[in-house]
């Protein structure tokens, strides 16, 4: 609810996105499903390809787009949680939610911010400056607690973490509240026998297991701050232990069920789609792979560190934070990997005739320079705070004095760039004229029929 107060006026301006699919039915905002039913039916025995061709009549391009709006509208108007989306946030929702990769990553959503309100802009924004400063009120409230400037249970510096972290809970749990989801029938316009479960039972399990392993040993460790508990700190954090086993467990799992050598025998193994398929693939295993070991290296460091507060080891601090380094240096390799990569692509062999310049004839190879361009740019931001924050922790833990907010300065700097960045579009619509945008909608307005207003909002 939260979210759809905040974008509605972002997403869906006026409510004009969540009319379309009832006046492609004809029914009324409140119909019943078996109302959606039966309109649907009606139209689909006008519409039908095969009904038209029985008829004699030509199945023209409009027909065919109307089709797909019937098949879409009533997909969506039966399924309860996508129609609840639809109601509140329209198409453009129902997109945000289910595709929402594919938004971000193409023209829709500059469009979307440039036709926004001013005033839908600034309720994101301060939603935005809600949230971004929930999460910097944990690192302010524990420097002033390390710092010694306050005195208080460390169960109240730990707030913000129970409220973010307990919406998440009860979210799960109200996951699980509606069982395992229902498998549809070749009524509801589905094969049952190729349908999968978007998110399995079994899944929702396990999303749920992690958040409450997730508090549980979140409050035993505030527990034993506050001394509270005598307990050791490894046996404090050891939900935490089961929380990451079990985790890289299932990332285990499926970095096993991934086959490369599962891809369609019937396809020539020099095509472009078989490469482009195995390069999928290896993409996903690659990433399991990249969960399981920083999984190992969260274990391997939190354990140390319990050891040492424990006075069970006595080394150095430096030798003790020896899984950062090596994180930081198998970081360094992979950038290196994925940069080389990308400026140097792949030899063409011999026997292969393809122009490896163009996009169109070669895509498997542009996805592959695409994908190693990208993890080149994500593993080269993410190294330089990793590596400031490690170094001022070691200095910190060995003795030197110094406030604990130079600690967190990575993350306040990045938390400041974030916060000016997302005021840009505010203020570049402030500085746009009201008229010409005014004038502008009267034209699109004027100039667009009511059939073809259905469709662009369907689409």
């Amino acid at each position: 609810h939260a979210f759809a107060c905040c974008f509605r006026g972002f997403l869906n301006p006026g409510g004009k996105g969540s009319k379309a699919f009832y006046e492609v039915l004809e029914i009324d905002r409140h119909a019943s499903k078996a109302e959606i039913k039966k309109a649907f039916r009606k139209k689909m025995l006008v519409y039908h390809p095969d009904k038209r061709a029985h008829r004699g009549e030509e199945n023209t391009a409009k027909d065919q787009e109307i089709t797909q709006q019937l098949q879409q509208a009533y997909e969506v108007l039966q399924d309860e949680e996508k129609r609840m989306w639809y109601d509140t946030l329209g198409i453009n929702g129902i997109n945000f939610k289910e595709n929402r990769s594919e938004i971000m990553n193409n023209d829709e959503f500059p469009k979307l911010v440039t036709e926004a309100s001013i005033g839908s802009k600034c309720s994101i924004w301060c939603c935005f400056i809600l949230i971004l400063g929930l999460s910097l009120l944990w690192p302010i409230l524990f420097s002033l607690e390390v710092d010694q400037s306050i005195k208080t249970s460390w169960f109240i510096v730990w707030l913000p973490i129970w409220v973010w972290k307990g919406f998440l809970l009860l979210a799960r749990l109200y996951d699980l509240s509606r069982g395992p989801s229902k498998r549809p029938t070749e009524e509801d316009g589905v094969d049952p026998e190729t349908w999968e479960d978007p998110c399995p039972f079994t899944e929702r399990i396990s999303l749920f297991i992690h958040a409450f392993l997730f508090l549980f040993w979140q409050v035993l460790l505030c527990a034993r701050l506050d001394n509270s508990v005598s307990w050791s700190y490894s046996l404090c954090l050891l939900p935490f232990f089961v929380d990451e086993c079990v985790g890289t467990f299932e990332h285990a799992l499926k970095y096993c069920s991934i086959d490369l050598a599962e891809i369609d025998v019937d396809e020539d193994p020099e095509s472009q789609a078989f490469r482009y398929k195995r390069d999928q693939k290896a993409r996903e295993k690659n990433q399991e792979f990249d969960q399981i070991f920083e999984s190992v290296i969260r274990i391997t460091l939190v354990l140390l560190i319990c050891l040492k507060v424990d006075d069970v080891l006595g080394d150095s601090w430096w030798l003790i934070l020896l899984p950062v380094w090596i994180h930081l240096c198998c970081l360094c390799c992979c950038c290196m990997q994925s940069t080389l990569m990308y400026c140097f692509g792949e030899p063409r062999e011999e026997h292969e005739m393809i122009d490896l310049t163009n996009e169109d004839l070669n895509p498997a190879r542009t996805e592959r320079l695409r994908y190693s361009k990208e993890r080149a740019q994500m593993k080269c931001f993410s190294i330089c705070p990793w590596l400031l924050t490690s170094v001022l922790l070691g200095v910190r833990l060995t003795g030197n004095e110094f406030s604990t907010f130079w600690f967190f300065f990575p993350l306040f700097f990045i938390a400041g760039c974030i916060c000016c960045c997302a005021a840009l579009p505010i203020l570049g619509s402030c500085v746009l004229p009201e008229d010409e945008l005014g004038e502008e909608g009267e034209e699109g307005q004027a100039s667009a029929s009511s059939h073809d207003e259905v469709g662009s909002e369907w689409r």
